[in-house]
């Protein structure tokens, strides 16, 4: 017959997991501004990032944290906090649709180019995208810059973008 055990061994407590949170985010921002970005130390960061959720999902799992975001004072940060996050992931598609737009406007503006036909019309509709996609950039890039104040979450994913950003065009260098 099989037994349950339980571990003898207290949790961590909330505060040691949250300073812990605290130095890796320090850690990974420092790593993020070191001037000499390679592959590897990008790659080093992500992993950090990823431990830094791990220890996130920790804290969120624990019986004293689900206790306290059931409060009610806590529950409204919550909620203004995941109602900013669906901003930010709004904005988000709606710019991952303008550059798709972008996309295939320039790969018809390439093909009319190679057909030797006339451009100008594609390349008018590149340009008014091109307005678009900025416009909606500087919206995304003021309402992040209004929240990272008040959102930490927004603050991360802005981070991890750029984090993201770098390493791809770390990547397009060296494959060329």
């Amino acid at each position: 017959m099989a037994y349950h055990l339980r571990s003898a061994s207290t949790p961590s407590s909330l505060r040691s997991n949250k300073t812990e949170v605290e130095q890796q985010l320090q850690s990974l921002s420092t790593t993020i501004s070191s001037p000499p970005a390679t592959i590897d130390t990008m790659c080093d960061g992500l992993r950090s990032l990823g431990d830094i959720y791990s220890c996130i999902e920790k804290m969120m799992c624990t019986p004293s944290s689900q206790v306290s975001l059931c409060q009610t004072l806590q529950r409204a940060a919550v909620e203004a906090e995941l109602g900013r996050s669906l901003v930010v992931l709004d904005l988000c598609n709606s710019m991952r649709d303008s550059f798709m737009e972008l996309k295939l406007t320039v790969q018809e503006l390439l093909l009319a180019l190679r057909r030797g036909e006339g451009v100008s019309s594609q390349v008018k509709a590149y340009v008014r995208l091109a307005n678009k996609v900025q416009k909606q950039f500087k919206k995304i890039s003021k309402k992040t810059a209004s929240d990272k104040n008040d959102s930490r979450v927004v603050m991360l994913m802005a981070e991890a973008s750029h984090f993201a950003a770098r390493i791809h065009i770390l990547n397009l260098v060296e494959a060329s």
